[in-house]
């Protein structure tokens, strides 16, 4: 028996995270996020140049199981943090962190509302100081990379779920 998720439904959560981040950026950024690719087997080339990028990973139980990760450079966090706070960072400092935390948890949590009929529940979200090519999954895992524009900065996301068992 295979876990890995089946073409369908990779695509119904892929399309319902960026469901959400066009909701997220919408209506709180000021500037839309355009995806840019979609990946549905590990990309080769990198996408961020950034030596200080910040990932952010939530967790999903319930029906599927695995992360979320989005993966911002240090332009697009403060880029963020300057459109929600009004305030602009030259680093990647607590107020930072905090609001990719938060980007993280909209996303997310958008994406689990429109996968409602999968019974998901969400984890707290850590915020790492690394890019999308830390991330290393079980051969079981077919990981979806989607990259996005955002203002004149970019960002990814990976997204990592199997079903249950």
């Amino acid at each position: 028996m295979t876990t890995v998720l089946d073409r369908d439904l990779s695509q119904a959560v892929a399309d319902a995270v960026d469901e959400s981040i066009d909701e997220v950026f919408g209506m709180m950024a000021g500037h839309p996020a355009e995806q840019v690719s979609l990946h549905l087997l590990p990309a080769t080339e990198k996408h961020m140049a950034d030596k200080h990028p910040l990932t952010v990973t939530l967790s999903l139980s319930g029906d599927l199981q695995g992360i979320i990760g989005l993966c911002l450079s240090g332009e697009a966090a403060r880029q963020w943090t300057a459109d929600i706070i009004g305030e602009a960072a030259d680093d990647i400092n607590q107020d930072v962190i905090d609001a990719a935390g938060e980007l993280g948890n909209l996303i997310v949590g958008g994406a689990k509302r429109r996968l409602a009929p999968h019974d998901l529940k969400m984890g707290l979200p850590s915020v790492i100081l690394a890019g999308r090519e830390a991330f290393v999954f079980p051969r079981r895992v077919h990981p979806i990379y989607v990259s996005y524009r955002y203002a004149e900065t970019s960002f990814d996301v990976i997204i990592a779920l199997a079903p249950q068992g």
